[in-house]
């Protein structure tokens, strides 16, 4: 991986994880208020992509109907 790779890499997630997380709409008033907010949106965007992971597999299994052909 090169370092533009990385790079590009690297600014995907943060939009990602700035979007997801609630980041990008959050209005600073208070450094507590922020820092609060930001404590818990950083474990929240780490959980995000693991439980989309494991309910992806069972969504899918339940979307499939079994066929009626013996």
């Amino acid at each position: 991986m090169t370092a533009d790779e990385a790079y590009g890499q690297v600014k995907y997630l943060r939009r990602v994880w700035l979007g997801e997380a609630g980041l990008d709409k959050y209005q600073v008033r208070d450094y507590r208020a922020w820092y609060a907010h930001t404590t818990l949106s950083m474990p929240a965007a780490a959980w995000l992509p693991g439980t989309r992971a494991a309910v992806a597999p069972q969504t899918a299994s339940a979307n499939t109907t079994p066929s009626s052909k013996a």
